[in-house]
């Protein structure tokens, strides 16, 4: 499972470490809560990811460099580095995104990143809303 933060860290934890003695209804402490999360994902093998900053920055990196953890409330590996008080806003799938230079973006982590060039463009992807049962 991966799960991305604002404060631009990602974790990655073992889905056994979700298993539990007693079969509850509700998982509780399923993640950190030191910082929002901004991305969530069971990932069954390594994929690249595209990080976004609120100032417009972006890092391609891949989930290999992220160590997993077993610990369910890890803190996770620094990912992207702020720069002037910026925040991890979200992070995509190389698929959503249409760069030209893919290279330009990409960095070993802990980094800053770099900053979105013209003609580059970060695909949104629109998910459906479901009704909900209140």
């Amino acid at each position: 499972m991966l799960f991305g933060f604002e404060n631009g860290k990602v974790s990655k934890i073992f889905m056994k470490s979700y298993k539990t003695e007693t079969q509850r209804k509700r998982l509780k402490n399923a993640y950190n809560n030191n910082s929002k999360i901004v991305y969530v994902d069971p990932i069954k093998e390594d994929v690249e990811l595209v990080s976004i900053s609120s100032i417009k920055k972006v890092l391609i990196f891949n989930t290999a460099q992220v160590s997993p953890k077993e610990s369910r409330n890890s803190q996770g590996n620094q990912v992207m580095k702020s720069k002037n008080n910026s925040i991890m806003r979200k992070i995509k799938k190389v698929n959503q995104v249409s760069f030209q230079n893919i290279e330009y973006y990409r960095k070993n982590i802990p980094a800053i990143g770099n900053y979105l060039l013209s003609g580059d463009i970060i695909l949104r992807l629109e998910i459906p809303a479901k009704n909900v049962r209140e």
